[in-house]
């Protein structure tokens, strides 16, 4: 906002506006000047339609603009040039991510000379300008700063031809006099002046009349009291001056006709613009979850993913989903590839087994055979072991009748089958097309894949961490009343490992090892291989052993080294207790505590990305947990931890189906690596509820404390007795106010005397009446108080014959009798409103000691 100064609207003339702070100095030039046709603006003076557009200052637009810009620029310049100068890959293509390590950990990365130069071709297409630019739409950030800083430099550029300081109204300039000038030198400098441009005698300028009035102005403002002394502590001479705020707006928008503009510009964004923005969101093709995966895939996993599924029907399941016929639907825009090839090298690297009704290929046939050499046929018959019968079809055109068709006997060495043993649950073309796709990097069969297939298998791949976990996580929750299997599990989570390491379901683990692409076939003469887990872990000969008998070199062996470094070796403790109890009954809610140590790294390290040369992205190692009660041959539950620390711990809740002996088994399976899952037996014991003792101890000083519910219950009952009693007090209040209308005056006053006297017998007869409950009080000692007698306050004192007055030691005893009526009098009222009010009276009632008439009163 711009604060600007303007004088009070009451010294404006119905043609000029006169300012103490105006954006121009005030004219101290000599006559002649004045009288030039130099624009008013220049002179301070505006006329008024000058004025509607002066009332607007301009410049505020361009001093926030141009302070809005340094803002917007400044950090976001910095960042971008930082980025454009030092490059980083994307985050799903950085192998020096951290992912999910401990704050302040050292991540170990994979050495091997595979990953390596995994995350030298990333940095290196990182470093490129064609890749700086694309990632992140730096190249439209780039565009747009530049823009930006073109409109700042114009903003500034305007900025420069702004008056830095505003003009201030000076009587002296104005008179064109010096400070400290006489009083005969200010009057005879106003007569000149004012003869000078007056309207009348100056009536070529039209600037005259403001000249005047402001000539006049500046003489007041030095002659006249009050108006100097405004002038000396405000600095105008019609006293403190008005402030003006203007909104930081161009002068074009808040005019007429562009402000209707702009407001109907904002009326049809925000009814139409944005209604329709929340339509289309709504309305949107892909509806992603908090892990990344489409609504409508995980609705159909929801309903396909049975008991009966197994790992090799995983390639096909997670081709379904939606996400992988989008990437199909785009490899199919760009020409679809070349899958003739691909499935060729399939059907020769594993083909389907010959068996009636698959159409095979027939090859390398000799003698009269040889013309069929080429062609397809269908297996009809089996005759023997290696012999089989098929049904030639014609060359061309399509089978109308019987004759155009013939049955050959030929060998199997001479039958090859067209289709692939790739397993596929569904019929759609489209998700065969994946799951091919899938089996072929699970066969590492890459170099019969053209540029389209791989840059969908890659796509494809990215997103198999998050869409996989949501099938294990699926299949472990079950299907209605179904629980999941430990099996369908345990495929997907195979499945899995076997896409990241490009395996087939049940190849061999060692097969993970860099440089190792084949094994030797086991004979009875050699010894066997070692186990995955006995060279990671060095045992059983280790490394040497797999080096020499795969004749391995030296630097594939540092490689082989390196490996071993960064494979998991996890350890796995695992618990059963209820927490703050001692013992486990049946119906407790138990907790089962896994506790995961990579034994491989040392305090203070993380695991970096695995070692996966054929995956097209980093991917962290996380492990599954799976709880089987192999007794009850039911799965119980599983739980995913993505923590790549040294010490990973999770928790699995349960509640105890049953008492007695329970002999669970924990898994812990990693998704990465296969042949490094570990297990543990869990063995605890479960009794019953009456077995238990459960009792809860309550300290004393709690044992009072009542619940939130409990006090709003007593609140209710106490308001219901009140109200109870009111009712029951309600028609006997009602009738005696009744009775008493009913009399008169007289009556009334004859009815209070006696309803005294009954008031003073019943208080003495109640004294006389001992209570039930307490023992009768005792009289008070003679020298104390006078023998107790049976009082009668209903009968009158005798009077005495003669007339004559008792003496003044007799009068006592009058007067305390009297106070004591009085106190009992009020303390039959108290009761008996209490009583009317709770319905009991205290115990702590008020006590009047009638001493001289010996009685102890309640």
């Amino acid at each position: 906002l711009k604060l600007v100064k303007l004088l009070p609207s009451s010294h404006f003339t119905p043609h000029l506006r006169l300012g103490a702070r105006t954006r121009a100095r005030a004219p101290s030039a000599p006559d002649p000047a004045l009288r030039t046709r130099a624009p008013a603006a220049a002179m301070g003076i505006f006329t008024r339609e000058e004025e509607e557009l002066h009332v607007y200052d301009a410049d505020a637009f361009f001093y926030f603009a141009a302070v809005m810009l340094l803002v917007i620029l400044l950090p976001w310049s910095c960042c971008l040039g930082r980025r454009l100068a030092h490059p980083r890959p994307p985050k799903e293509a950085d192998y020096d991510a951290r992912g999910r390590a401990p704050k302040g950990a050292t991540v170990r990365r994979c050495k091997t000379s595979f990953m390596e130069a995994k995350r030298e071709r990333s940095l290196e297409a990182a470093r490129a300008w064609r890749s700086r630019l694309t990632t992140g739409w730096a190249g439209l950030q780039l565009a747009a700063l530049v823009c930006l800083w073109i409109c700042f430099a114009l903003v500034a550029s305007r900025l420069a031809v702004t008056p830095s300081e505003l003009s201030v109204f000076d009587p002296y300039d104005i008179l064109g006099i010096d400070r400290g000038a006489s009083m005969s030198q200010i009057k005879k400098a106003y007569r000149t002046k004012s003869l000078a441009h007056h309207p009348d005698k100056d009536r070529e300028n039209p600037l005259a009349p403001a000249l005047f009035q402001q000539i006049t102005k500046a003489y007041a403002a030095l002659t006249d009291d009050a108006a100097r002394a405004n002038y000396e502590k405000y600095g105008n001479p019609d006293g403190p001056s008005q402030m003006k705020v203007g909104i930081a707006l161009h002068p074009d928008i808040v005019s007429t006709r562009q402000s209707r503009l702009m407001f109907l510009c904002s009326f049809f964004s925000v009814m139409i613009g944005a209604p329709l923005t929340v339509v289309l969101c709504c309305l949107r093709g892909t509806k992603m979850y908090a892990q990344g995966v489409s609504e409508d895939t995980l609705r159909m996993y929801n309903a396909v993913i049975t008991s009966e599924f197994r790992a090799e029907d995983g390639p096909g399941l997670y081709a379904a989903s939606k996400e992988c016929r989008l990437f199909g639907l785009l490899a199919g825009a760009h020409g679809g590839g070349d899958m003739g090839r691909m499935v060729k090298a399939m059907g020769a690297h594993k083909p389907t087994p010959l068996a009636p009704g698959e159409w095979v290929l027939v090859r390398n046939a000799a003698g009269e055979r040889a013309e069929l050499n080429g062609r397809r046929v269908i297996i009809r018959k089996q005759l023997s072991d290696t012999m089989w019968r098929v049904e030639v079809l014609p060359k061309e055109g399509n089978v109308t009748g019987p004759g155009q068709t013939l049955f050959k006997d030929m060998p199997a060495s001479e039958l090859w089958s067209v289709e692939p043993m790739a397993p596929c649950p569904f019929s759609d073309t489209p998700i065969r097309r994946g799951t091919a796709i899938l089996w072929s990097h699970m066969w590492r069969l890459h170099r019969h894949m053209d540029g389209v297939i791989q840059t969908e298998l890659s796509q494809m791949l990215s997103a198999s961490p998050d869409i996989i976990r949501a099938m294990v996580t699926i299949a472990a929750r079950g299907k209605g009343d179904r629980w999941g299997t430990l099996e369908t599990v345990r495929g997907l989570i195979q499945f899995q490992r076997a896409i990241v390491q490009a395996l087939d379901l049940d190849a061999d683990p060692l097969l993970q090892l860099p440089h190792v692409f084949a094994l030797p076939p086991a004979n009875g003469k050699s010894p066997p291989l070692p186990t995955l887990r006995e060279v990671v872990r060095g045992e059983n000969g280790g490394i040497k052993a797999l080096v020499d008998r795969l004749g391995l070199k030296p630097e594939q062996r540092l490689d082989i080294e390196a490996f071993c470094r960064h494979a998991p070796v996890m350890e796995l403790e695992a618990k059963v207790e209820v927490l703050d109890e001692a013992d486990i009954a049946n119906g407790d809610l138990a907790t089962l505590t896994v506790n995961l140590t990579r034994t491989n790294l040392d305090e203070g390290e993380a695991v970096g990305p695995v070692h996966a040369p054929l995956f097209p992205t980093p991917k962290f190692e996380e492990w599954w947990v799976l709880l089987y009660d192999a007794k009850a041959r039911r799965f119980q539950a599983a739980q995913n931890v993505q923590g790549t620390g040294r010490k990973e711990q999770t928790k699995i809740r349960f509640i105890v189906p049953r008492s007695g002996d329970f002999r669970w088994t924990v898994y812990a399976m990693c998704d990465s690596y296969f042949g490094l899952d570990v297990e543990q037996e869990v063995n605890f014991k479960a009794l019953r509820k009456s077995q238990v003792n459960r009792e809860i101890f309550v300290h004393p000083v709690d044992a009072n404390i009542k619940t939130l519910f409990e006090e709003i219950m007593d609140g209710l009952q106490g308001q219901d007795e009140e109200s109870e009693s009111e009712e029951e007090e309600w028609p006997a209040n009602r009738a005696a106010a009744a009775a008493a209308a009913t009399k008169t005056p007289a009556a009334k006053a004859e009815a209070v005397d006696d309803g005294d006297d009954d008031e003073d017998s019943d208080a003495s007869s109640g004294d006389e009446a001992p209570r039930k409950d307490k023992p009768p009080a005792k009289p008070r000692p003679a020298e104390a108080a006078p023998a107790p007698q049976a009082p009668s306050l209903a009968a009158p004192s005798p009077e005495p014959e003669n007339g004559a007055s008792e003496e003044p030691a007799a009068e006592a005893p009058v007067e305390a009798k009297d106070d004591c009526k009085a106190q009992a009098k009020a303390q039959a009222k108290a009761k008996a409103k209490a009583l009317a009010r709770t319905g009991s009276v205290s115990d702590s009632d008020s006590d009047c000691d009638a001493e001289h008439e010996g009685v102890f009163h309640r």
